[in-house]
């Protein structure tokens, strides 16, 4: 007799001596009872319910001659073949709920917009894996079921450390399309912010900046390699982002992940920065075959307080790596202020706001607020107000505020161009350097320089310090001879003698001061180069060379006020005919040339900077022009 499992729908072929006998499912291993109805003849088949797995084995007989077309688990396997075998990790761990095959089925961890996941065993492997299924599969689109399995895939072929593993998509007996993928506690990036928001010491100690900067760098990683593979997320959130127990740090939910366009701007960008194969899809590979499969212009998926502005306004085509980018921004912005950069508010408020491109203004998270002022502010931008005790000093990073501002500009152009650029910010911060985002000072890279080199900070102050007391003992000693001179003729030839002395004290100074600040600017420590001459020049005004050298220092570091300033000193310094006394003019025109160009609004374009080194290249100076160049290239 042959007839189909009530549960798994396997075709089952037994004898005639399993009648009115209890048998397993070879696939599914449920209990079953076979009996034949005296009046119609007709096999009858009930479900026994057994207590335990010791029961099931005691009393059933197992049928061997089953057609399945998923196949077996190991576990029926096994037991066919009267195999005592096995391996169970975590003790105790217990099969409970409906087992389908492979899997038993545990509770709903979590929902969404497109489906529901569940914690199932996998009975097969025996651990513990997350299983996501459409909410009600009968009444599922096309669109919907083509969506599911994008995601599927789109995640599946994205193998890379940080982003969430898939081991199976399928169908299972019942028609309902699943898959299944590793299964991580429910702690997210936005939980952990939550309880610090909130004052939860324990998380304050377990996740400082430096580690949630960690993590983040960890979430770019894993953007970064989706983008070599053509693939955008666009809806990168701390929500999203999901924090392990062990130190994984996962990317969540790619269902409204997009491919782009192999013939567009952003994938042929990609295809210049990465080698890597684009990612393939069921909704690539069927094309216009299901209708309405494609998002169409107009339509806004995501999440609205990260969204980019052109994401907000549904410009679809637009949505590429840069508003990836975006997100990350408000990602990082969060992670320093606890609040997102857009406040309270519906959704269309919200989307508004994006659209507009505002943004909660970052200073007023480091500001002391009176409790009133605190409170308009809370309500006016609806955001809460909490001690950023995750911060060093309970003070958000200004250099971090400046990049998350960058990656969150209005204009995708002044965004990071990819997402690396946007990590190496974070890794120079880490690091001790200045970001390209915040325009640090020369009074701040200085200072940095000094953080980072303690030894040499020392030694350079200690010389500094013996310069100035130089310069005031000359100046001392010349009030001094000055004064005596004046009181008494008859000392007129000493004290000439004396400020001759002191001159030739002064010029000495000055001498070394330019030969030091030259050496500074072999080792590219421009800035302290700069200082180091401009006190070579108020020790001899007269020293043309001085002059010289402290205009290629300030020229190295772009300040071309103060380098076109200097080289105008060297040039009336200087003997007319000298060699320092041409180049400070050459050099000194080439800087004007710059300030005249028409298109030069105070800042010089990468164009105009790139120029300019070529200039001071021509010259004969390759020092000055490669550190020019740089500042047109800046790596961060």
């Amino acid at each position: 007799m042959k007839f189909n499992c009530p549960h798994c729908h396997t075709l089952i072929e037994a004898d005639d001596s399993y009648l009115n006998e209890v048998i397993h499912c070879p696939s599914c291993e449920q209990h079953l009872k076979l009996e034949s109805q005296e009046e119609s003849g007709r096999l009858s088949i009930t479900t026994e319910i057994a207590s335990s797995w010791q029961e099931l084995s005691s009393s059933g007989r197992a049928v061997t001659n089953a057609v399945s077309p998923e196949g077996r688990t190991i576990r029926a396997f096994l037991r066919e073949r009267n195999i005592t075998g096995g391996v169970e990790v975590d003790e105790g761990d217990d099969s409970t709920g409906t087992t389908f095959s492979r899997y038993t089925l545990g509770g709903v961890v979590g929902e969404g917009g497109m489906g529901k996941i569940l914690e199932v065993r996998d009975n097969n492997v025996r651990r513990r894996v997350a299983m996501k299924i459409l909410h009600d599969p009968e009444e599922s689109s096309n669109e919907d079921i083509a969506r599911f399995v994008e995601e599927a895939q789109i995640t599946g072929q994205l193998d890379h450390p940080s982003i969430v593993p898939v081991y199976e998509l399928g169908v299972d007996t019942h028609g309902q399309v699943y898959y299944t993928m590793k299964y991580l506690s429910d702690t997210t990036l936005k939980d952990i912010l939550a309880d610090i928001r909130i004052g939860n010491r324990t998380r304050i100690k377990e996740y400082p900046l430096s580690r949630l900067l960690a993590i983040f760098q960890r979430v770019c990683e894993g953007v970064m390699f989706a983008h070599s593979k053509h693939i955008v997320h666009r809806d990168i959130k701390p929500e999203n982002i999901l924090v392990g127990d062990f130190g994984e740090v996962l990317i969540l939910d790619w269902g409204l992940a997009k491919i782009l366009s192999q013939m567009g701007p952003a994938a042929q960008r990609l295809r210049q920065q990465s080698t890597s194969e684009a990612i393939g899809s069921a909704r690539n590979d069927l094309g216009a075959a299901v209708d309405g499969m494609q998002t169409i212009d107009g339509e806004v998926v995501g999440t609205p307080r990260y969204m980019s502005p052109e994401q907000a306004d549904g410009r679809i085509d637009e949505v590429d790596t840069y508003s990836d980018i975006f997100s990350l921004g408000a990602m990082l912005y969060e992670i320093l202020t606890l609040n997102p950069p857009v406040g309270g508010g519906d959704a269309t408020a919200v989307l508004e706001k994006v659209t507009d491109g505002f943004i909660i203004p970052f200073d007023i998270f480091n500001s002391e607020h009176s409790p009133s002022k605190r409170k308009k502010l809370e309500s006016q931008y609806g955001i809460t107000l909490a001690p950023l005790l995750h911060c060093p000093n309970g003070h958000a990073p200004e250099a971090l505020g400046a990049v998350a501002m960058k990656a969150m500009s209005y204009e995708r152009v002044g965004r990071y161009s990819t997402v690396r650029r946007l990590t190496r910010e974070i890794i120079s911060y880490e690091s001790g350097h200045a970001t390209s985002a915040e325009r640090a000072s020369a009074f701040k890279q200085t200072s940095l320089f000094f953080a980072r080199n303690k030894a040499i900070a020392i030694s350079a102050i200690a010389t500094f310090v013996m310069l100035i007391i130089g310069i005031f003992l000359l100046v001392s000693e010349r009030s001094r001879l000055t004064t005596a001179l004046a009181g008494s003729g008859k000392q007129t030839t000493e004290l000439q003698a004396a400020l001759s002395q002191a001159s030739t004290l002064r010029s000495k100074l000055s001498t070394e001061g330019t030969d030091k600040a030259t050496l500074l600017i072999q080792t590219e420590n421009y800035s302290l180069a700069a200082r180091t001459a401009e006190n070579a020049c108020k020790a001899d005004p007269a020293n043309g060379l001085a002059w010289y050298v402290r205009g290629r220092a300030e020229l190295a570091q772009l300040h071309l006020q103060d380098s076109q300033s200097a080289f105008l000193s060297g040039v009336q310094n200087s003997e007319a005919s000298g060699s320092v006394s041409q180049q400070c003019g050459r050099l000194s025109a080439m800087i004007k040339s710059i300030f005249d160009h028409p298109d030069f609004t105070g800042t010089p374009t990468p164009d105009m900077i790139l120029a300019l080194a070529a200039q001071i290249r021509s010259s004969g100076d390759e020092i000055i022009a490669n550190a020019v160049e740089k500042r047109a290239r800046p790596t961060f």
